[in-house]
């Protein structure tokens, strides 16, 4: 992750198969400390696949009244992180 991405609200974990997870906190988002100190740590502590980070971040976005939307990119997962 470039100090660009982390700015715009992206945070891009690499997984040990090779899979790749690109997180959006998009603009309509307010975006607090806890909630992007919950989403590195949540991705810090992922060990699955692309599947098992993608359902904890959905698991995340409903406790944090957020949605989260998912969308495949030529070489990862991009889930944006939206307001309700």
């Amino acid at each position: 992750m470039t100090p660009e991405q982390a700015s715009d609200g992206l945070v891009e974990l690499i997984l040990p198969e090779g899979g790749r997870v690109l997180v959006d906190i998009r603009n309509d988002v307010e975006r607090t400390a806890d909630l992007e100190a919950d989403v590195v740590q949540l991705l810090l502590e992922a060990d699955g696949s692309d599947d098992d980070v993608c359902s904890a971040l959905r698991d995340l976005a409903h406790d944090s009244g957020l949605t989260a939307k998912y969308s495949v990119g030529r070489d990862s997962v991009i889930v944006a992180l939206r307001s309700r």
